[in-house]
């Protein structure tokens, strides 16, 4: 068993400023391991780990990656993640100023997610992910774009399809179940010299 009480550190050139983490654990139950002259072989029967407030900022310290717990558990299958947020450091204001063209940003609070069934083998062996049910609870998501701004007409935003398509594994699932889902739409319009903001539901 390996536990560590908190752990921070900072970055260069890894996509985050900055990392920290609180509770830190990790088990593997029932290791065995068996070395040949060329090959080292090992089971287990258990693997759990997890972690309390991560936080981590990115490299450009505009955004926080938040998340207060994370459990996971290769015998049971599951892995479990609580109070997810990604929110901007800086003003909406500040955010739009380094965009030339019209640019959606978002930011959202999850309360829960709970993965059930995963097979962790396969995303081991065979770079693919199979899971049986994905359960997301209590998402607070907002989403601002100011509208007075071009469109770049050289960058259309892709079909879901085709983003699926650009992830580099397969992800397969039987069922997503999202409750208590909220998500707020603010758009910055100009008619005349005078900007209005529009709230969507």
């Amino acid at each position: 068993k390996l536990a560590v009480a908190s752990v921070s550190g900072s970055f260069l050139q890894q996509g985050m400023r900055s990392i920290k983490l609180e509770n830190f654990n990790l088990q593997l139950l029932g290791l065995e391991a068996h070395k040949s002259v060329d090959t080292l072989q090992y089971k287990f029967n258990d693997f759990v780990t997890g972690i309390q407030n991560l936080e981590i900022v990115t490299a450009d310290s505009v955004y926080s990656i938040g998340m207060k717990t994370f459990e996971l558990s290769y015998a049971g299958k599951t892995a479990r993640l609580g109070g997810l947020s990604f929110k901007p450091n800086v003003s909406r204001a500040r955010l739009q100023s380094q965009m030339q063209f019209q640019t959606a940003n978002v930011s959202f609070d999850a309360d829960s997610v709970s993965v059930k069934g995963i097979q962790f083998d396969s995303l081991l062996y065979n770079n693919k992910l199979l899971v049986e049910d994905i359960n997301i609870k209590g998402v607070d998501a907002t989403v601002y774009k100011d509208k007075t701004k071009p469109v770049d007409r050289n960058k259309l935003p892709l079909y879901p399809a085709k983003q699926l398509q650009s992830i580099v594994f397969n992800i397969q699932f039987n069922k997503v179940i999202v409750s208590g889902i909220y998500i707020q739409n603010i758009e910055l319009y100009t008619f005349g010299n005078t900007a209005y903001v529009f709230f969507f539901f």
